[in-house]
């Protein structure tokens, strides 16, 4: 029995390697979550709301560089024929560095101009530290990639998870040295570096070196023209938000917020980095159109994954307030209305991210684009009529409402590629049912006094 139950953890068959990255993503989420968590109670109290609002927007600008000159590199490598050819990961390799060191340039020269939109001048000091991790993060060794194409995710996740715990004690242990937002920034950047030396030094493969074939960058390139406009659209999808609340509520409005959104996010981060990590291979490996065997796999992994997300937002919508108020000061309170808003809105964000990522794993980058395209208006949309006639409520409120306007787009292509799954669908939208209604009937007094933000 025991010999049995362990050749099925340990076999090689493209539903078994999913299962096992998939456990994978979870332990390394959960204990990354967890180490974050406990980081962040530390950390609220050696440092002031106000902080986390700087380093929100700082980060902000960082993903919104990374994002926005984003090739799809990564996901090449993935897909590709070439994915195994040195050469092809060596001039992959050689194109990270290029960008991470033109992304640290713009960094610098974009500080100002944010110092100015925000009113704050740490901002020019600020965020050129930070953009450190730009340069540190293209140095990261292709061996990461090859683990996510193949599905070997075991070192992957312990390196890590050890990255991660390396970031937290700096950034703990900085802050209480500074007593400021400098701490933070100290730590993100000794992590980053940690990081890089973990994966250098423990992750197997052949070391990289620049290599600038034509072929090659003409097929991450051509493969990237539309990659790269879709991680614009996906950033301003998902990190909008912030972006406007930067502009439409105070600094310590907008640190209480991200506290919120940091627990409230909890489920939704995991189901993206598990579409990252599973479902875009499964779906490259096994596609769901081809046989009903296909079909079946990819349900069996889509409801067990999505049916576990559900239960876990059913609970923050439950524990919500009280959660927040058992883990922070006073100073916090009002970041438990928040996370129940947020969390009800969630759900409706997971449900479309299985579908999203059987276009990148099936169709092309440009149909992806196309699909992100349309989430990244309604979000935009949303969130700034909400912000502007209905406070912070509306704002959140409005997350959710892009992402009911785009499904039309996300049902169009699971149809065109034969991935669309009835029974899913009608199972999400059953359960967004019932947790929004839950949330509006335990905190509908709380909710509403959000709109005098």
């Amino acid at each position: 029995m025991i010999k049995s139950l362990w050749a099925k953890i340990t076999g090689a068959s493209i539903l078994q390697k999913a299962a096992r990255t998939t456990a994978y993503t979870v332990i390394n989420f959960g204990s990354s979550q967890l180490i974050r968590l406990l980081s962040n109670l530390v950390l609220t109290r050696l440092l002031f709301p106000e902080a986390f609002g700087i380093m929100a927007l700082s980060g902000l600008l960082l993903t919104a560089l990374s994002q926005f000159s984003d090739v799809g590199i990564k996901t090449s490598i993935i897909r590709s024929e070439r994915g195994e050819d040195q050469v092809f990961l060596d001039t992959a390799w050689s194109l990270k560095v290029v960008r991470g060191v033109f992304l640290f340039a713009m960094a610098w020269l974009l500080s100002y101009p944010m110092s100015i939109l925000y009113g704050d001048p740490i901002f020019t000091k600020i965020v050129p530290m930070m953009a450190i991790i730009l340069i540190v993060e293209g140095l990261l060794p292709t061996s990461v990639d090859l683990a996510y194409r193949h599905m070997e995710m075991g070192r992957l996740t312990a390196l890590e998870i050890g990255a991660n715990l390396i970031t937290v004690i700096s950034m703990i242990f900085f802050s209480w040295l500074t007593g400021d937002v400098w701490g933070l920034a100290y730590g993100t950047v000794l992590g980053a570096i940690g990081k890089f030396i973990l994966f250098k030094i423990f992750l197997p493969g052949h070391g990289n070196s620049f290599v600038f074939e034509r072929p090659a960058m003409r097929e991450l390139l051509t493969f990237g023209i539309w990659i790269f406009p879709s991680t614009i659209a996906t950033f301003i999808a998902m990190q909008s938000d912030k972006f406007l609340l930067g502009i439409y509520v105070s600094l310590e409005t907008l640190g209480i917020y991200n506290i919120g959104y940091f627990l409230a996010s909890f489920p939704l981060m995991l189901a993206q980095t598990l579409g990252g990590r599973v479902m875009t291979s499964f779906y490259r490996n096994s596609p769901p159109g081809e046989s009903a065997a296909n079909f079946n796999r990819i349900r069996k992994l889509i409801f067990v994954a999505f049916g576990g997300l559900s239960v876990s937002i059913i609970v923050l919508v439950l524990i919500g307030g009280w959660l927040v108020a058992f883990l922070y000061d006073d100073r916090y309170l009002e970041a438990g209305v928040m996370l129940v808003t947020l969390t009800s809105m969630h759900i409706l964000q997971i449900h479309q991210i299985p579908y999203q990522h059987a276009v990148l794993g099936l169709g092309s980058s440009r149909q992806y684009f196309t699909l992100i395209a349309v989430k990244a208006l309604a979000m935009i949309s949303c969130i700034w009529l909400g912000l502007e006639f209905f406070g912070l409520l509306g704002g959140i409120i409005g997350q959710g409402v892009a992402f009911v306007i785009s499904y039309p787009a996300s049902l169009f292509y699971a149809i065109r590629m034969k991935v669309w799954d009835p029974l899913f669908d009608i199972f999400l939208f059953a359960v967004a049912a019932v947790i929004t209604s839950t949330a509006w009937f335990l905190y509908s007094d709380q909710m509403q006094s959000l709109i005098g933000y």
